[in-house]
C-alpha cells in the first residue's frame, strides 16, 4: 500500500525503552543537578550497555544530553558529554564476563574518562599550555563522579540484572 510504513515489532519497542530510559535518566539527573557531579547517570549507562543493549544506552545518552542540555544549560559541552558517554557504552566491551567487579572498576575509569573529554571543550577558553592544569583543577569533580557511579553501580547492579532478563525478553 502507497505511502504506509511498515516498521518492526522490535525497532518499536526499542524506540519504547530509549524513550522511558531517556525520561527516567532526564528526571534523575535533574533530581541531582544541584549536587556537583554526583548522579546516576553514568551507572545507568553502562548497566544498560552491559545488560541489554549498546545502542540503546549510546542512544538513551544521546537523547540525555540534548534533553537535559535544553533543561539545565546548553553549551559546546554537550556534544562531548555525547562523546565521553559513547566511549563510556564502548568501554562495556571491555567487560567480557559479566562481574560486579568489573563494572565498577570500569565505572570508576570511565567516570575519569568522561571528565577529562569534557574538559576539552574548555580549550577554545584557557591559554595555551594551560590544558593539564586546569584539567587537575577538575579532578576532585571527577572524583565525585566516579565515587557516585561506583556506589549507584553497586546498588542498581544487581535489581537491574533482574529486570533486565524480562526486558530482553520484552525486546525479542
Amino acid at each position: 500500500m502507497k505511502g504506509k510504513i511498515i516498521m518492526n515489532k522490535k525497532i518499536l519497542k526499542e524506540i519504547c525503552l530509549t524513550g522511558m530510559l531517556i525520561a527516567l535518566c532526564t528526571i534523575l539527573r535533574y533530581v541531582f543537578s544541584f549536587l556537583p557531579n554526583i548522579q546516576p547517570i553514568t551507572a545507568i549507562i553502562i548497566l544498560v550497555s552491559l545488560f541489554i543493549s549498546r545502542k540503546i544506552s549510546i542512544l538513551t545518552s544521546m537523547g540525555l544530553m540534548i534533553i537535559t542540555g535544553i533543561i539545565l544549560g546548553f553549551g559546546i559541552w554537550i556534544p562531548l558529554q555525547i562523546l565521553g558517554y559513547i566511549i563510556i557504552c564502548l568501554g562495556t566491551l571491555l567487560i567480557i564476563k559479566r562481574n560486579i567487579i568489573l563494572t565498577l572498576t570500569w565505572g570508576i575509569i570511565g567516570s575519569y574518562i568522561y571528565g577529562f573529554v569534557v574538559s576539552l571543550s574548555m580549550l577554545p577558553y584557557i591559554p595555551n599550555n594551560t590544558f593539564i592544569s586546569t584539567w587537575i583543577l577538575g579532578l576532585p569533580f571527577d572524583t565525585y563522579h566516579a565515587i557516585s557511579t561506583f556506589i549507584f553501580i553497586l546498588a542498581l547492579y544487581y535489581p537491574f540484572k533482574k529486570v533486565s532478563f524480562m526486558i530482553n525478553t520484552w525486546l525479542k
